[in-house]
């Protein structure tokens, strides 16, 4: 076989538009499961696409309501570019999960950082912790050095990942 796989299983449905996304979704839910970013797509073209209310699509999905606002919200909570990112694979759905936190204006200066500083994601939920409701002149602070900042939040854990695990623990004792 073209494909290297000793065989392939193929079943025929007949359905409508609506119904055939749904099958891709319980489809793909056995076995492997589909990412969040795949069910946030199914869920957006159903309710975007075809007209769907969220209760209907997450009747038709077998999932509760709030699921289906929360994968909606997942890609709509997104600024344009941030979207585009992540349908490129360039974004990552853990970064773009704590975008998803600020308002569409600050999430690309958010990012610009992240990827400048290198910035795990969970260092991005510390910044945007700090960020949410914060002034103007704190958020400049925060975008300037954010692990200065994450650093003067007690318990926050701070890493550089310019630095070896043994490096980070004695950078830690030094800032304490």
């Amino acid at each position: 076989s073209q494909i290297g796989w000793p065989s392939l299983s193929v079943r025929l449905i007949d359905a409508d538009e609506r119904s055939a996304k749904a099958a891709i979704f319980g489809l793909n839910h056995t076995g492997q499961h589909p990412s969040e970013l795949e069910e946030a797509w199914i869920v957006q073209a159903l309710v975007r696409e075809d007209g769907l209310s969220q209760v209907e699509a997450a009747q038709l999905l077998n999932k509760h309501k709030s699921w289906v606002c929360r994968r909606l919200a997942f890609l709509e909570r997104l600024g344009d570019s941030a979207q585009a990112e992540l349908r490129l694979g360039l974004l990552s759905p853990g970064l773009a999960r704590q975008l998803t936190r600020l308002p569409v204006g600050n999430q690309q200066a958010v990012l610009a950082v992240a990827r400048r500083d290198s910035l795990t994601v969970l260092e991005v939920q510390g910044v945007v912790d700090l960020l949410r409701g914060a002034s103007q002149e704190q958020e400049a602070t925060v975008l300037q050095d954010p692990r200065a900042a994450l650093r003067q939040q007690e318990g926050v854990p701070v890493r550089d990942p310019r630095l070896s695990p043994a490096g980070n623990r004695l950078a830690r004792q030094l800032i304490l």
